[in-house]
């Protein structure tokens, strides 16, 4: 049900919010959506010190692949929850009724792949507040992508 998913994800967005990403993950699979749980970590990386530096590689290579169609989808999206849910083919295309859920799960995905214009973007972000958590979490983001960058260089 609709109203299930809606409030299932806008609590999930609050605990990554609050960096409790694991709680997150949990309440996904508790509620039988295990599925989005698994697309949620598709992002994370294999323990890079083991000394298996081609692994290192290919982990971080799945982790960049991730983040950019996490970002195209978080983009796409939350151009359908800012239109009221029309179809994104165009002003012609017959609207549809829009699912709160929609802005809920963009915002995850904007906030985990540091899609700041996605999440800026997105009416679950509206107060300043969530925008400069948005900001912050992506520039944390794109730190933590360039520290495992060098890294996988070396």
């Amino acid at each position: 049900d609709e109203t299930d998913d809606a409030r299932l994800l806008r609590a999930c967005l609050f605990l990554f919010r609050s960096g409790r990403g694991e709680e997150a993950l949990e309440l996904a699979r508790e509620c039988g959506q295990p599925w989005r749980a698994i697309g949620w970590v598709g992002g994370g990386y294999g323990d890079v010190g083991d000394g298996d530096n081609d692994g290192a590689m290919e982990d971080y290579r799945a982790r960049r692949l991730w983040k950019r169609r996490c970002r195209e989808i978080a983009a796409l999206m939350g151009r359908g929850a800012r239109n009221g849910g029309t179809d994104a083919e165009g002003a012609d295309a017959a609207p549809r009724r829009l699912h709160p859920s929609l802005a809920y799960e963009a915002g995850i995905l904007a906030l985990l792949s540091d899609a700041v214009d996605a999440a800026l973007e997105n009416p679950v972000f509206e107060s300043w507040e969530n925008a400069v958590h948005a900001v912050l979490s992506a520039e944390r983001g794109i730190v933590e992508e360039e520290v495992l960058r060098m890294h996988n260089r070396a």
